[in-house]
């Protein structure tokens, strides 16, 4: 059993979860039930879409460990049966659960919000049991049926809710990639397999445990065996054909997607799941104030370095000024209240002085930098080459080369106007009295965390403005101590 089966749980109020699919091949006793209940809390698995039970009749009971297990039973009879298990924290927000057909199922979710002020996220999870590949050869209906039949479990009232399958698709989808496949897929896709990736690319879904670097035996998910005819000898077989599918749009909430294996329960499948931060759901849909990152300040010091800035700023002043002041005398003028004329010449000043000085610009780490035009539409440039990474429909490679081209010329930039300030402020040490060079050298040379600070690029710079810096102090008392000893 995992080490991690003994740690506390909290309340899963859109807070990280964990969803799997199992194929247990029967559950039908009482003693595989508790096996099946120990194995979902030694994983700590939030809600699991079972495939296989082998009950032909509906049931909602209690296991062990707080889990509710429903049943929904079959009607042909030789399906096996499809069902989920719920822990005990996410069972307070199941809503309904419904069979669609011995293969497909679904449960509805309704996950609260972090404040009482704010909705609730609706989540759908459904379950899935594929036909075999030998029997959807043989018969094709039976595929069609299937998948036509999910594509009803994905179509909901709500198009906000959000949809998760959880099945044994008995679909090997290879490692071909593909904008529903990651790059960690295994095998050669088959028939099965093809369905399941055009159903899934129609509804813009992502197979999550494709998506990341495991070693194969944290791939794999089916185990069985072949027998050679001519010399009896037996093989065995790993395939992949369990999966969790997610929308594309919830990519970013995947944190960890694998088989493990070494479950009590026991089965030729291995379990999969999957690690979702559904802290991360409502901040999709709606942005919080409070975790926004603040506006930085004016950067006023471009007023006193930048002519051409100086310039700008002046003429934008004084059109907001004129435009504000355009008829003094006009009946609608007096209308307005001192308190009202002050509030919109503030406003226009501070108008003139965004379009023309700027703002500030916060980093990640809170550190204030001067703003730079060319950076801010190459950094968004940045941001759009990742969502389109993040999206799988395009080449990785030729991504990733346009990245590092925009990350070269971000560097070059600030290379640039790094070395710039540092030569500014080496010529302002040069010009200042023999008194002061000293003292405006040493205070430049501090730790960045003073605003008046500058940035040294490179360690040649770094011995450049050293020099430069102290040169002059230098050579006078060069000349003095000659001067003394001749």
């Amino acid at each position: 059993m995992p080490a991690c089966s003994m740690l506390a749980r909290s309340s899963p109020t859109l807070a990280k979860a964990r969803i799997a699919t199992f194929n247990v091949r029967g559950l039908t006793s009482n003693v595989k039930k508790q096996q099946l209940a120990k194995d979902l809390l030694s994983y700590r698995v939030d809600v699991c879409g079972l495939q296989e039970l082998k009950i032909a009749e509906p049931f909602d009971r209690s296991i062990d460990d707080g889990y509710r297990l429903v049943g929904f039973g079959q009607d042909a009879g030789h399906h096996g049966g499809i069902g989920f298990a719920v822990s005990k924290y996410f069972n307070e927000f199941l809503r309904k659960h419904k069979k669609l057909s011995d293969r497909v199922g679904y449960a509805d979710f309704s996950l609260p919000a972090k404040s009482s002020s704010e909705t609730s996220v609706d989540v759908r999870f459904v379950v899935a049991y594929g036909p075999t590949a030998p029997s959807a050869d043989k018969t094709p209906s039976l595929r069609e049926d299937f998948y036509d039949c999910l594509s009803k479990a994905w179509n909901t009232p709500n198009s906000r809710t959000l949809v998760f399958g959880l099945g044994d698709f008995n679909s090997k989808v290879g490692t071909s990639k593909t904008p529903c496949i990651g790059l960690y897929g295994k095998g050669v896709r088959n028939n099965n397999g093809q369905a399941l990736v055009q159903w899934a690319n129609s509804w813009e879904i992502v197979l999550a445990n494709t998506l990341f670097r495991y070693s194969m035996r944290y791939r794999t998910t089916w185990t069985g065996s072949v027998t050679n005819r001519d010399t009896g000898v037996i093989s065995r077989v790993y395939n992949m054909i369990d999966f969790i599918a997610v929308p594309a749009r919830c990519r970013p909430l995947i944190k960890r997607a694998r088989s493990y294996a070494g479950t009590l329960t026991s089965s030729d499948h291995k379990i999969v799941i999957a690690d979702m931060d559904f802290q991360r759901l409502f901040k999709a849909y709606r942005s919080n104030p409070k975790t926004k990152r603040s506006v930085g300040p004016l950067a006023v010091r471009r007023l006193s370095s930048d002519a051409t800035v100086r310039q700008d700023y002046k003429a934008k002043l004084k059109e907001s000024v004129s435009i504000s002041h355009t008829n003094p005398c006009s009946e609608e003028t007096h209308k307005h209240s001192p308190s009202q004329k002050w509030s919109s010449a503030v406003n226009g000043t501070l108008k003139a002085a965004e379009s023309s000085v700027g703002r500030m610009h916060r980093s990640t780490s809170g550190r204030l930098t001067l703003p730079n035009q060319e950076v801010a539409r190459l950094s968004e440039q940045q941001r759009e080459v990742r969502l389109l990474a993040e999206s799988g429909r395009h080449s990785l490679a030729e991504l990733k080369r346009q990245r590092n081209q925009i990350q070269h010329k971000i560097r070059s930039i600030q290379r640039a106007d790094a070395n710039e300030r540092l030569d500014r402020l080496a010529e302002k040490v040069e010009q200042a009295p023999d008194s002061a060079q000293m003292f405006l050298a040493a205070s430049a040379m501090k730790s960045g965390s003073q605003p008046s600070s500058i940035m040294i690029s490179r360690r040649q710079s770094a011995s450049q403005s050293t020099s430069r810096i102290y040169s002059v102090e230098i050579n006078q008392l060069l000349s003095r101590s000659q001067s003394l000893t001749g």
